[in-house]
């Protein structure tokens, strides 16, 4: 009893309040690290073809997305930062799933590596934003 008594008093405390700012924040900070993410490709190999248009406009509503997945699993779990950390984990594997299809027909090697680095960068960037800047400050 007393184990389960020290989990829930340990549970993070969030503050909602914030999930606008941080939200965009993190939305903006997703297209922003994509886009550079593109340019450099382009700079490193120029050969390379790489959509941006499609690309930006998946990474901002992907962001948005983990932003109102972020504060359902807020509202609903009881340990919310775990529990999104699992999920956000998981979406990253499953957006993994059009990158290996795309390299079986014949896409480039660097052109899948961009994409996965796209997504891996997309996620890192919404789960330490909102799992970090959503506390308050006695839960940190």
């Amino acid at each position: 009893m007393q184990i389960k008594q020290e989990a829930l008093e340990r549970k993070a405390k969030l503050d909602l309040s914030r999930l606008w700012w941080v939200g965009l924040l993190v939305i903006v900070s997703t297209v922003v690290v994509n886009f550079l993410i593109y340019n450099a490709v382009l700079v490193l190999f120029p050969t390379t073809r790489v959509e941006l248009n499609p690309t930006i406009f998946y990474t901002g509503l992907g962001s948005l997305g983990a932003v109102l997945v972020f504060a359902l699993v807020e509202w609903l779990a009881p340990h919310p930062i775990n529990l999104y950390r699992m999920i956000a984990g998981g979406v990253l594997l499953l957006s993994f799933v059009p990158d290996i299809v795309l390299f079986t027909t014949g896409a480039s090697v660097i052109m899948v590596g961009t994409y996965m680095l796209m997504h891996s960068a997309t996620a890192v960037i919404c789960v330490a934003g909102l799992t970090r800047f959503t506390q308050t400050r006695d839960a940190m």
